[in-house]
């Protein structure tokens, strides 16, 4: 029975052909790869531009039900940091529409325990807890639904060493009381600039 040999030659490395690709190799994809469906992308991203707000616009859309939402802070000044929804005319969502409940575990030198933190009626998600600015916390939230027809919820978990002898984990869920469409949404520091080493990153979830 003959044998068939398939060849390997004379394809190039930059290529992939089905009958050779070296995996030791770089390769130089120009073309578009389709078939590849991706269930997380990331939507938007910022370093921080020496203010005390980052805001982020038409990053929320139709296209995703739920957004993962991470931050690392590098800030200028011991500040407490809030947010803030953006509408579809890219302005801050600012009324007392605001419902956020949680539990913040507290780890100090002098001991540790878990107390109650929210706000009802409040004019941002906020936590209360500062951070020092030789730190650099970290937040992640998931943002449910920003949609008109329904009122969008987020969850939210901060790190936070607001002194030399205390750290803070607030974890809280918030409700935005109104059906409105939430485009965006904006980083708030109360005192200090978001240094150029803070790090954002935004990700649609189908």
């Amino acid at each position: 029975m003959a044998v068939t040999t398939i060849p390997t030659a004379g394809i190039a490395d930059d290529a992939v052909g089905n009958t050779k690709l070296n995996l030791a190799s770089d390769y130089a994809f120009t073309g578009t790869v389709t078939g590849t469906p991706q269930d997380m992308v990331q939507v938007a991203s910022a370093t921080g531009g020496g203010t005390t707000t980052q805001v982020f616009n038409g990053c929320f859309t139709s296209t995703y039900k739920f957004y993962l939402v991470i931050a690392s802070y590098n800030i200028s000044a011991s500040s407490v940091i809030s947010f803030r929804f953006q509408n579809s005319s890219n302005a801050e969502i600012s009324s007392a529409n605001y419902y956020n409940a949680g539990t913040n575990g507290r780890m100090e030198s002098g001991g540790s325990g878990v107390s109650s933190v929210g706000s009802w009626g409040a004019t941002s998600i906020t936590h209360g807890k500062a951070s020092i600015n030789t730190a650099e916390p970290g937040v992640r939230m998931f943002v449910y639904n920003p949609f008109s027809s329904e009122k969008t919820v987020c969850d939210t978990v901060f790190h936070s060493q607001d002194n030399t002898s205390n750290f803070n984990t607030p974890s809280i869920g918030t409700t935005l009381d109104t059906g409105v469409s939430v485009t965006g949404i904006r980083f708030i520091s109360d005192t200090g600039n978001f240094n150029s080493r803070s790090e954002f990153r935004i990700y649609g979830m189908k």
